[in-house]
């Protein structure tokens, strides 16, 4: 008896593909990622794959490489895919990947904190002025 393979759902995108995608499959075996979809069949060297955002609003996570025809990528649907794949990938890989997903994850949290800052600045500054102008107003009476 063997044990299933887990694999991933992906969103695949490339040369030869719809533009919307088409919904695929991915997994790992041996240091090689396999996906496939709809006439369609990649086995790409771990070496040759880079972990990326990109998407709509930038923060969907994909997996891209270089074919003959062009740059493929498969987005991987949540947050809970890139975990997964961080746990499945050879651990060569896997080290490249959990490295490139906190430096980007970190990004995008500063980023989070300097606009609240910035929000808490603003509000505050407002405020000041509010009541500056309120209690001028109320002096000169």
């Amino acid at each position: 008896m063997t044990l299933p393979i887990p694999e991933l759902k992906v969103l695949m995108y490339g040369p030869g593909i719809p533009p919307s995608g088409i919904k695929a499959r991915a997994y790992f075996e041996d240091s090689m990622l396999v996906v496939y979809g709809k006439e369609h069949h990649f086995t790409i060297q771990c070496d040759h794959l880079k972990l990326d955002t990109g998407g709509f609003d930038g923060k969907q996570w994909m997996l891209t490489w270089l074919t003959p025809s062009g740059l493929v990528t498969a987005m991987l649907q949540g947050e809970d895919a890139v975990k997964a794949i961080i746990k499945l990938a050879p651990p060569a890989f896997s080290r490249d990947i959990k490295r490139s997903h906190q430096a980007r994850a970190g990004g995008a949290r500063r980023w989070g904190v300097v606009f609240k800052v910035l929000t808490l600045v603003t509000v505050t500054l407002l405020l000041f002025f509010v009541l500056l102008r309120t209690f001028l107003g109320a002096a000169s009476e």
